[in-house]
């Protein structure tokens, strides 16, 4: 079932290959999308942000385009967003003052309708190629940045996480977070998702006993401002190189893992994710996610979200009409299991779209981006099918019970 389309968001600007909808985030009356291979004057790819918001009409309009203010060629800013009622964090990955590729964080703050530059963020220990930026996740008055080619230890490339929190409007740097059984290349924070007191990093490139690559996922949990791990999750099936971790979601105490590389029944890289519920303190892996359509090199989960008893997983080479237009799965939590209700294209989908590569859902909405669109890129807004007046999900059973007068 195709959720209602609120929007088709295409700026006046884009241009082929700016990459606009790699990156999504979404707030309750605000969208920021990531275009980080735009051309800003004479810089290729230094990258831009877009902000839309929700006029009383119901209508999506372009807010704001956000670009550094120091920002250089190739810096790739707006690869990952992230967005609260008043700011907008943006990181660009590749920026590369003082050092190559080093990276840094955005924050911008809004004044009415207008949006400006309020801080730039980089980490205390930062060094050439970290890639500081690769991933952000704001809650509430904390925000976490990923670093995912950040050395540890003598590990080129394991990756680290730091914790920032906003004291009198300004961001500090709190905390830097690492895995203790990480190794090289384990790309540790190039994503990530945080949610209340709970964060859940992914490493893709992690070694596991399936071999190379099989990648992981690390949960931390936040008490009295300090972030402690509280379990490293991997996949029960795990082989090399399913890339378990290259896209993180979570919602309260359920997250979900993306393994877009994994193997499906001798189909390579048709991909898999992977559902945890935790009790207590410990995560259990509760369902493995497939296509019920799924074939090989359709990336099922490269793109994962999660909110309530709603999943969205994308497959970014799946097609409907065209080759690699992409589509995106809904599953929800039903009876105590997780089941496929539907997939959908985007409405105006083309070859090579790459629809589903980048998730962002709420109670509300969700945004899918499609990066690859004629001609510079897309991402669709859409709203949440409607609930009963009792608030349950259409569909949902799961809540019901008898009521005797």
């Amino acid at each position: 079932m195709r959720w209602p389309e609120e929007a088709s968001l295409v700026p006046p600007d884009v241009a082929p290959g700016d990459d606009f909808g790699r990156s999504v985030a979404v707030g309750p009356d605000r969208i920021v999308v990531g275009a980080p291979l735009a051309q800003i004057e004479e810089d290729p790819a230094q990258g831009a942000g877009y902000v839309y918001v929700r006029s009383p009409e119901s209508l999506w309009e372009q807010e704001g385009k956000l670009v550094a203010s120091d920002g250089g060629p190739n810096e790739w800013f707006a690869w990952s967003v992230a967005v609260d009622p008043e700011q907008v964090i943006v990181g660009a990955r590749l920026a590369s003052a003082p050092e190559l590729h080093r990276g840094a964080v955005y924050i911008f703050n809004r004044s009415g309708s207008v949006w400006a530059e309020s801080q730039k963020l980089t980490a205390s220990d930062g060094a050439k190629q970290d890639r500081f930026g690769s991933a952000a996740s704001i809650a509430a008055e904390r925000l976490l940045v990923g670093a995912s080619h950040a050395d540890i230890d003598g590990n080129d490339a394991q990756g680290a996480v730091y914790v920032f929190e906003r004291l009198g409007g300004e961001w500090s740097e709190t905390q830097k977070l690492s895995a203790e059984d990480g190794g090289a290349a384990d790309l540790f924070g190039r994503a990530l998702a945080a949610s209340g007191d709970t964060a859940v990093v992914g490493g893709e490139g992690a070694n596991g006993p399936g071999g190379p690559n099989q990648g992981a996922a690390w949960v931390f949990h936040e008490e009295a401002g300090v972030w402690s791990l509280e379990q490293k999750l991997t996949a029960s099936d795990g082989q090399d190189p399913d890339s378990f971790g290259h896209a993180v979601s979570v919602s309260g105490d359920v997250a979900i893992v993306g393994a877009h590389q994994a193997t499906v029944v001798g189909q390579p890289r048709q991909g898999k994710a992977y559902v945890f519920r935790r009790e207590g303190t410990v995560w259990t892996e509760e369902q493995i996610l497939v296509a019920s359509d799924g074939s090989s090199e359709d990336n099922f989960g490269i793109g994962v979200a999660i909110e309530g008893n709603t999943a969205l997983v994308g497959a970014e080479f799946d097609f409907p009409g065209n080759p690699e237009q992409g589509v995106v799965y809904e599953f929800r939590y039903q009876d105590g299991v997780w089941t496929e209700i539907g997939k959908w294209p985007g409405s105006e989908g083309h070859l090579f779209d790459n629809f589903g590569q980048a998730i962002a859902l709420d109670r509300l909405r969700a945004v899918v981006g499609a990066s690859s669109t004629v001609p510079g890129g897309r991402a669709y807004a859409y709203t949440r099918p409607p609930l009963f007046a009792d608030g349950f999900e259409s569909g949902d059973t799961s809540a019901w019970s008898v009521t005797v007068p």
